[in-house]
């Protein structure tokens, strides 16, 4: 179904969702994304819709939701998480390695106008369904909703950001970037190399540009890894799915 202005109901006001973090003690919004797209990102200093990166001829990794999100009317969006999901749930995010951190601040700058938030990922939403299947219609519903024992449920639930002309600049709102260490040697012309220390360098131009100096740069698990699966999950990926992780680590999209 398509929306009709009926539907603004579901865009919500963006001071009470802040108000609810902070009772919530969610002091950050998270977005996940890989190497190469996230790249573009720190490059054009912005995070950006997927519409923005496609009208703009930029580069950025296919997502298998793509053609899907078109139809929902949301790849001109830009989404959030209200959780750190490598965290949550221990193990690696599916969107990607790279982590944009942002201050919950940002919902009360004045940039942000509305937001929605989705009742469950939108990958599985029936494009024929009904839109209050997939959005929150006020703060209380998701209150009463969130964070009550289901951690798949809550990854789910993501904040998008509406009528932003498809991107949202990283500084000042940005506090930390993070990078997963998959914790992985690759062979170049008979070299070995320990990947991070191969992404990252991808990063270092832009990053330690005085530009991004406020910016907290952190490797996750640089040199341990306790109580996650992440880095048992990249090496079975690398094994068994090369394809699925050069999509997320390599510094172009994956064909």
């Amino acid at each position: 179904m398509k929306e009709t202005d009926i539907e603004v109901k579901y865009d919500l006001n963006p001071t009470e969702l802040y108000n609810f973090l902070q009772k919530k003690n969610i002091k950050y919004l998270y977005h996940a994304n890989t190497v190469a797209t996230s790249l573009l990102y720190v490059e054009q200093k912005s995070l950006l819709s997927r519409q923005y990166v496609e009208d703009n001829n930029l580069y950025q990794t296919a997502q298998y939701t793509d053609a899907k999100d078109k139809i929902l009317g949301i790849y001109d969006d830009i989404f959030l998480d209200m959780v750190d999901i490598h965290s949550y749930l221990s193990r690696p995010n599916f969107y990607g390695p790279f982590l944009f951190v942002f201050d919950s601040d940002i919902l009360i700058s004045g940039l942000i106008k509305v937001v929605r938030i989705t009742k469950k990922n939108p990958s599985n939403w029936n494009p024929e369904g009904d839109i209050g299947d997939w959005y929150y219609s006020s703060i209380d519903d998701l209150e009463a909703d969130y964070m009550r024992g289901d951690k798949i449920s809550d990854v789910g639930k993501m904040i998008i950001l509406r009528d932003l002309q498809g991107k949202i600049p990283i500084v000042p709102y940005c506090s930390k970037i993070m990078l997963d260490n998959p914790n992985l040697h690759i062979s170049v012309e008979e070299k070995e190399f320990y990947l991070i220390n191969v992404i990252k360098e991808y990063f270092d131009s832009f990053v330690l540009n005085p530009y991004y100096e406020k910016i907290i740069k952190e490797v996750r698990h640089k040199d341990l890894v306790v109580g996650c699966s992440c880095w048992s999950k990249y090496e079975s990926k690398f094994k068994k799915e090369l394809k699925d992780f050069r999509r997320l680590f390599h510094k172009t999209p994956a064909s």
